[in-house]
């Protein structure tokens, strides 16, 4: 099973060991699988890297420390309770 264009006046058939566009067409998609791979590679050191040196990785907080600090409080285990009672009541 190979690659196969219609469409294009070069009749491109990857499928067909002698011709050379379609095997171009298969050596091209290759190396481009290839650099997606170190890509991603190279972007997932990158954040390892910068989490380890403590820095932020990701987007950018919208919301101030102390807002996501009575967030935090607010799922500790000893607020439970209040939580549930206010939707009971």
């Amino acid at each position: 099973m190979g690659v196969r264009n219609l469409a294009d006046p070069v009749k491109v058939d990857s499928a067909d060991p002698a011709d050379v566009v379609g095997q171009l067409v298969v050596l091209l998609a290759l190396f481009a699988q290839m650099e997606r791979t170190y890509t991603t590679e190279r972007a997932a050191h990158a954040r390892a890297v910068a989490a380890a040196h403590g820095r932020h990785v990701g987007r950018p907080s919208l919301l101030d420390p102390t807002v996501l600090a009575y967030a935090a409080h607010l799922r500790a285990p000893a607020t439970r309770w209040l939580r549930s009672w206010l939707r009971l009541g």
